[in-house]
């Protein structure tokens, strides 16, 4: 596959290769089933372990918002496996911390943000007696469902710039966190737990 990879490269002259929206999820399943085996893996470099877990998480967090309703309660438990496997990876990895005190300034998009806020909490919370794996799980899931009430309001608005918004926007736009909470509430057909879906309702508080 890797030659493959590398003659469509030199005779297309491109960098990127695209999937189609329908082979996500077969992509997300490679992905974990990757990052669980890299996790462990001392001679892996740490910037290899991040690009594939920021790549699950963030695909992840795309195949949430693209969800129709009638679906999204299997959909927000699949997010359930997926923080279960990255909050594994951070245990894992001891140079993690430093690591991410290294990364260049950028200015993330939703699900980059999703992705980072769940994995700088889950690093926070190593430093704490009474915190475990589970805490971590806990944490990178409900990063992953924050902002999922954005995905009711119109797309141009939940992309724009805070400094761009009138008043109304900024009205409607600040109302996400009570419309993620609702969501969760009618979709989860499993049932979030309280500590979830309190960090939903407040992450802005």
């Amino acid at each position: 596959m890797e030659a493959e990879l590398k003659d469509y490269e030199l005779d297309r002259g491109m960098r990127s290769v695209y999937f189609l929206r329908t082979h996500r999820r077969l992509y997300l399943n490679a992905s974990s089933l990757l990052l669980q085996k890299m996790a462990g893996l001392p001679l892996v470099p740490l910037k290899a372990k991040f690009g594939v877990a920021r790549i699950l998480c963030e695909l992840y967090i795309q195949e949430l918002f693209e969800t129709p309703e009638e679906q999204r309660a299997s959909a927000v438990e699949r997010g359930r496996e997926i923080a279960g496997i990255v909050a594994a990876w951070v245990d894992a990895d001891a140079g993690l911390e430093s690591f991410l005190l290294e990364l260049p300034e950028v200015e993330p998009h939703l699900e980059s943000q999703a992705f980072l806020t769940g994995l700088f909490a889950s690093i926070v919370s190593k430093r704490f007696s009474w915190a475990t794996i589970r805490t971590r799980e806990t944490l990178i899931f409900a990063s992953f469902l924050c902002d999922l009430g954005l995905a009711t309001l119109p797309r141009e608005l939940s992309r724009m710039r805070a400094k761009r918004m009138n008043a109304e926007q900024r009205q409607q736009f600040e109302s996400h966190p009570e419309l993620a909470y609702r969501m969760h509430q009618e979709c989860d057909a499993k049932g979030l737990s309280e500590n979830i879906s309190l960090i939903v309702r407040e992450h802005h508080e």
